[in-house]
Order: C-alpha cells, then structure tokens, then sequence
C-alpha cells in the first residue's frame, strides 16, 4: 500500500478504504426489516396454500353431487364414490350432509372439508371450508376461518355475491349416469 504524506495529512492512493460500522449496522436493519415481511408473507401464504387443498377436495365432491341432483331431481340416496380421494396432506375429511328429499328443500346439500389439527397453519386448524348447494348446480362458499386465508370465491360467513356464485357454478348438463 502506497502512503503519501502531504502536510501531515496521509491519504491511501490505491482507493482501499471498506465499510464504516454504521454502514454495516444500516445494510443489516434493512435485511432484518425485509426478512421479518417476507416471514409474515410466507405465513399467509402457507395457510391460503392449505385452505387451496380443502378447496380443491371439497369441489371434487361437489361435482359429483352436482350431476346426481342434475339426474335425479334431489340429493336423496347420493353418496360419495368409494374412489373419492376424501382426506389430504392438511386436510382431515370431507363429508357430506343435508341430504335431501323431494319437496322445497331439493338441492341444499353441502360438503364440507375439515382442515387437520396439526402438521398445518396454526392460523386455520381444525377450521372448516364449506360448499353449500344453492338450487342444486349453484354452491355458495364459506369458511371458518378468517378472510384472508379463504380462496377468492369464499366469503367468510357472509353470503355470497351472484359474480362469487357465478364463479363457482356447476355446469349442468350431465353426460354419465347416476349412481
């Protein structure tokens, strides 16, 4: 390393000088601040990601109910195919109830999908999503858990709007038979 001394003043010539203690202490408070939202996003997302799986089980069963209140008028006597995949990696069961009879009631059935009580989000255990039958081909979506972790289509307790309905609905044309 090359000193010059001018008027007692020592300068570096190559230009090597490094980082100041507050310019460390600046970059790491930054990082901390970064790192602390990417966590609380992670979070959120993890817990969206597992409601997505109930989700996702839930509306399996929902089709098939669909197309049996499509063939047969009600809901009565349906039950869910033993090929059905009903549990998951976070997901305990999914059931079916308020099967129906003939009548004003027809088509009010719903499936619900119990979320585990561990190995998953602390911020949705043992919560349920459920897909409520509206008019036998349209499900509205709700949930126990808080908003933010529900899927898009989910309202919380809340009804749901036509649009959220829409996009929920069951095509109902029916090719197959019934059970």
């Amino acid at each position: 390393m090359n000193r010059v001394n001018n008027r007692n003043i020592t300068t570096y010539q190559n230009g090597e000088q490094g980082f100041t203690l507050i310019e460390l202490m600046i970059v790491i408070a930054i990082v901390g601040i970064l790192s602390s939202i990417a966590v609380a996003s992670y979070k959120d997302y993890s817990a969206r990601t597992q409601v997505t799986e109930a989700m996702e089980l839930a509306s399996a069963i929902k089709i098939g109910l669909a197309e049996y209140y499509t063939v047969k008028g009600t809901t009565n006597g349906y039950s869910i195919s033993t090929n059905a995949v009903t549990s998951g990696r976070y997901v305990d069961a999914v059931a079916i109830s308020n099967l129906d009879a003939l009548g004003e009631t027809a088509g009010v059935a719903t499936v619900s999908a119990k979320i585990k009580n561990s190995g998953v989000n602390p911020d949705i255990q043992n919560f349920v999503i459920t897909l409520s039958m509206v008019g036998g081909t349209l499900f509205n979506c709700s949930g126990s858990m808080a908003q933010e972790h529900l899927p898009l289509a989910c309202t919380g307790g809340v009804p749901a709007t036509a649009a959220q309905i829409a996009a929920l609905q069951v095509v109902p044309s029916y090719t197959g038979t019934a059970k």
